[in-house]
């Protein structure tokens, strides 16, 4: 699947293929990006039901790229709270990477709107630093009333996530 767009929904870009599984590629991209300290250990966090899932991807990134990996399983009684750590953004997350589950319930403009929590500045998975480039994209989608226009704004900002 080359975006979070499924197949059956409208601004699904056709022409945009998915990242091939190269794993030397990778390799050679995080040797290159030199950001990885030596002795770090990544750490992986998920909710129980996903626990298996975040193994998985721990796995994959562990034999690949050669990184210690830990997955926490986030207890249920601790959901709410690390949600928070999240979406208020007051303080760093204590994990790299978080594997949860989201459900997009808007049926018009699902592209732009599943990756405005992800990517924009008020998103709340986003843990990066804010991107003005995809927030411009996303005021575009987000105003237009034309449904053919908006669905090539969201097809824009497939291509530009994926670039």
């Amino acid at each position: 699947m080359p975006t979070f767009t499924p197949a059956t929904s409208s601004g699904y870009p056709e022409k945009q293929a998915p990242y091939p599984h190269d794993v030397d590629a990778a390799k050679r991209l995080t040797d290159e990006a030199g950001e990885w300290p030596d002795g770090r250990t990544l750490i992986v966090a998920t909710p129980a039901p996903f626990e298996a899932v975040a193994r998985m991807v721990a796995s994959d990134i562990e034999a690949g790229l050669s990184i210690d990996i830990k997955v926490t399983v986030i207890p249920t009684g601790q959901i709410l709270a690390s949600s928070r750590v999240v979406i208020e953004k007051r303080i760093t997350p204590p994990w790299d990477i978080l594997i949860y589950g989201w459900f997009d319930l808007s049926s018009e403009a699902s592209p732009p709107e599943g990756r405005r929590e992800f990517y924009g500045a008020d998103g709340a998975f986003r843990a990066g630093p804010v991107n003005s480039a995809f927030d411009k994209l996303f005021a575009e989608t987000a105003n237009q009333l034309d449904g053919q226009k908006q669905t090539a704004v969201a097809e824009c900002i497939d291509q530009y996530l994926q670039d």
